[in-house]
């Protein structure tokens, strides 16, 4: 057989590699990348989700983390043109039936900067570029996701009894850390992670499985299970603690949501005075709701969904009458000061700023800052600057940029001094929240003037409105008014705390 000419042989070549990708896309030869070792800043916008950047076949994306999702999806908007479809799947839905979607393969994807290769997604509608990382990608992986310093960093899943073995035996870091270790259950059908809670409302509770969530900022539950179990949502639970009949209260206030007591995650564990959102069209037989970011937002919090464990850990705390302390050190020292954590990055528009309140809030708070420039001098002149919290519970997180945009239209003098911050320090904290600035909120007050710019999380995902905030605060002071009415004083602070230690 005479041997082909150099150039037509090529030719011949590039033919059949062409015909054997008739209908694809090209897959760059580089070898995928594991997600294991990642660690990744969150793309969140004041709510706690799980959520980072990255790129769906060279464009910029939004990549969400769903371990309660089994499969992977993306939004058509990642493409100019919709995708050729190479199969129809169907996989189940957390509030209940099955999802049907036309699934493509993605050439290329990275995830923080790994790649991840080629992946098969079912399309999603979305004029957004969203990538969201289901269970199918997720199950080999740890995600632990600190709110502090709005990062996820992702391990190796253990085994069940590693975890197990971990609480046994606590390190010295167990000195300054609670660590609450609780049971993920896999529905047998859709590998949904669930997870028992209890919500109380006064008298009233419901008790039942809830499908954990990643990528959600706030909790929902079925709103018959809610009804059926006694709960009450909007001017009705306020009527029940004695709120005047004589005062007028909008029909609509709090209609889409159970204010509550307590959420139990375990016996005597949980957060106080929080909400669920109610889900009108909730038809999963398997779950009562859907657990999100408002929950364990508030913790160090790692999902390992095949070792069946919720991880939450979050700084130790000592309460003594009104006065909270956290621990910092081995020894086990502790002060007001270590409840509060700042982390901080200096980005290209200015210095995106955390701060971390790990005691409870009963009356609200407000923390001032000392700002630096880049020689460690003090700025901003006559402009104090600082977040402003509401009555919360432990772990609650604000995240802003200083300065923020429209800080320049509402005090241009402190935008501009602002704008040359390096570095914040805490300056002092008081008691009570800022009335000019309701919610979670960085703000700026001209000494001068008397002026106040502020921007709250109020239009992100996962943050109550105005009026739902109004409506929380009146829910708290009536219930509290009925406890005390219930209880007499026993001289302790905090009742789920330790005592001093001795």
């Amino acid at each position: 057989m005479r041997a082909l000419p150099v150039a037509l042989l090529a030719l011949v070549l590039h033919a059949a590699s062409l015909s054997g990708c008739a209908g694809r896309r090209a897959v760059p030869a580089d070898e995928p990348q594991s997600l294991a070792g990642l660690e990744a800043p969150l793309e969140s916008n004041g709510a706690v989700r799980l959520g980072v950047a990255g790129s769906v076949e060279g464009r910029p994306a939004l990549v969400m983390f769903e371990v309660a999702q089994p499969r992977t999806s993306v939004a058509l908007g990642c493409f100019d043109e919709e995708p050729k479809s190479h199969a129809t799947v169907r996989f189940s839905d957390a509030r209940g039936g099955m999802l049907e979607a036309s699934e493509i393969e993605i050439a290329e994807v990275q995830v923080g900067g790994r790649r991840l290769g080629a992946l098969d997604a079912a399309a999603a509608e979305g004029d957004e570029c969203v990538l969201t990382l289901g269970s199918d990608v997720l199950m080999p992986y740890a995600l632990t996701i600190d709110p502090g310093r709005r990062s996820v960093r992702i391990g190796v899943s253990r085994p069940r009894e590693v975890w197990l073995q971990q609480a046994a035996t606590p390190d010295e870091a167990a000195q300054t850390k609670e660590l609450h270790l609780l049971e993920l259950v896999r529905d047998l059908t859709s590998d949904w992670p669930l997870l028992a809670v209890r919500a109380r409302q006064g008298e009233a509770q419901l008790t039942g499985a809830f499908v954990l969530s990643t990528s959600l900022a706030e909790s929902y539950v079925d709103a018959a299970s809610a009804e059926r179990a006694g709960l009450q949502r909007g001017s009705e639970v306020l009527r029940d603690l004695g709120f005047p009949e004589h005062v007028e209260l909008p029909k609509s206030l709090g209609t889409d949501l159970f204010t509550l007591e307590r959420i139990e995650l375990s016996p005597g564990f949980g957060l106080r005075f929080t909400g669920l959102r109610a889900d009108e069209g909730w038809s999963n037989p398997g779950a009562v709701g859907l657990l999100g970011g408002d929950v364990w937002g508030r913790f160090v919090a790692t999902v390992d969904v095949a070792a069946g464990v919720l991880a939450l850990e979050r700084p130790r705390v000592f309460s003594s009458g009104g006065r909270q302390r956290c621990v910092t050190a081995a020894d086990g020292s502790a002060s007001e000061e270590a409840c509060f954590v700042l982390h901080q990055t200096r980005t290209e528009e200015g210095l995106d700023v955390v701060t971390t309140v790990w005691r409870d809030l009963p009356r609200g708070a407000r923390v001032y800052f000392d700002v630096l420039d880049g020689q460690g001098q003090p700025i901003g002149g006559m402009c104090r600057v600082g977040f402003t919290f509401p009555r919360s519970d432990r772990g609650v997180t604000a995240a802003h940029e200083l300065p923020w945009k429209g800080l320049v239209r509402g005090l241009p003098g402190c935008a501009q001094a602002l704008a040359h911050a390096a570095e914040v320090r805490f300056g002092l904290w008081e008691e009570g929240s800022m009335a000019e600035c309701p919610g979670t909120c960085a703000f700026v007050v001209d000494n001068v003037t008397a002026r106040v710019s502020c921007e709250c999380q109020t239009s992100t995902v996962g943050v109550m409105n105005q009026a739902e905030r109004q409506f929380m605060e009146l829910y708290r002071d009536l219930q509290e008014r009925k406890d005390l009415k219930r209880q007499p004083p026993t001289g302790r602070g905090l009742r789920d705390e330790p005592a001093d230690p001795q």
